[in-house]
């Protein structure tokens, strides 16, 4: 009697998790008053014509602090390795006729993907640099009446750099798909007349790689401070000195860097099919049994039964003829899973896209 029997080698997992983005560059405020450029200091009041000091000028505003970097993007997780098939059944390892078969066939899981990576963070933003100060108020000429200038304003502090963006995350690796229980090589394939069993299980989908995380976006800078007023100046005899600029106001913050995208998860391999028959395999005489419960049928091709009373068990792409005596099938789930239609004495069962066709069955039955 000739048995075979093996299974399939699992798929490998996925080599290499992503790897996480870099953080992006990121600028450390040492002091508020050294963050950014400080803006130009007012022009102190001078005479010109008149005996009267000149005001001093409005100090100039501090430059924006400069924005921190990007983080870097992670990378993709690596996919799992397919699960290799259980065994491959040809015409001629089916020649002794007379025999009895025994076919056993288990297909390897497929391998796990890898995670993605996370994305880097942002960089922190430069504070914004002071605001220039004020002019000094020119003075007025000593031996005359008139008065001295006012002091200048002091400049407005410089807008704080905006914080840089996050960076992706990685896409998590798709799953390796499980290796075919039983291949039925061939167009026309003959058993014995004798009570065959072939029973086919499908291997395992791996498992999807995780999306990697997003990076947080960097910092906000400090908003600079704004510069001192100028020193008014002083009055002709009098001697008395003019009112000083007032301080600047200070500068706005920058902006926080934006949140990356988080990356996307992987997709689970599928299950392989416990038998893959393209052509058309005849059992011939025996009560044979085919259970194709793990996996299903795949192939799209004809399974005669012959005569005496068979068994099939499981669903999928096949056309299933039962020929001569009485022939039962079982099928996964309930009657509502599945869309039924008649022609004739052909029967077909529909889920997901696949449909399967069944003739000369007396007995259908669920099994829940």
């Amino acid at each position: 009697m000739p048995r075979f029997n093996n299974t399939g080698q699992s798929g490998a997992d996925g080599a290499n998790a992503g790897t996480n983005g870099s953080r992006g560059f990121s600028f450390q405020i040492f002091s508020r008053a050294s963050s950014g450029f400080t803006g130009f200091r007012g022009d102190n009041g001078v005479l010109i014509v008149s005996p009267s000091g000149k005001n001093g000028g409005t100090g100039g505003t501090g430059f924006t602090g400069q924005s921190g970097g990007n983080g870097g993007d992670g990378t993709n997780g690596d996919s799992g390795g397919n699960g290799a098939f259980g065994l491959t059944i040809a015409r001629r390892q089916l020649r002794k006729a007379r025999s009895r078969f025994v076919i056993r066939g288990t297909g390897g899981n497929g391998g796990a993907g890898q995670d993605g990576g996370s994305g880097g963070f942002g960089g922190r933003g430069q504070g914004g640099g002071r605001g220039g100060a004020g002019g000094a108020g020119g003075n007025a000429f000593p031996t005359s009446f008139s008065l001295g200038g006012v002091g200048g304003n002091g400049g407005r502090g410089g807008r704080g750099g905006n914080g840089g963006a996050g960076g992706d995350g990685g896409d998590g690796g798709d799953g390796g798909d499980g290796g075919n229980g039983i291949i039925f090589q061939g167009r026309r394939l003959k058993l014995g007349n004798k009570s065959d069993r072939i029973i086919g299980r499908g291997g395992l989908g791996g498992n999807q790689g995780a999306a990697g995380f997003s990076g947080s976006g960097g910092s906000r800078g400090d908003r600079g401070f704004g510069g001192s007023g100028g020193q008014g100046g002083l009055s002709g005899t009098l001697f008395i000195r003019r009112s000083s600029g007032s301080s600047g106001p200070r500068g706005f913050f920058g902006s926080f860097g934006a949140q990356g995208q988080a990356g996307e998860t992987g997709s689970a391999g599928k299950r392989g099919f416990g038998i893959f028959l393209a052509g058309k395999l005849n059992t011939r005489g025996g009560r044979d049994r085919v259970d194709a419960r793990v996996g299903g049928f795949g192939g799209g091709g004809t399974l005669l039964l012959g005569g005496d009373n068979d068994r099939v068990f499981g669903f999928g792409d096949i056309t299933l003829n039962g020929q001569s005596g009485r022939d039962r099938l079982s099928l996964p789930g309930t009657a509502s899973d599945y869309t039924r239609s008649q022609n004739g004495r052909r029967t077909r069962f529909s889920q997901g896209g696949v449909t399967m066709t069944v003739i000369g069955f007396e007995s259908i039955s669920f099994l829940g």
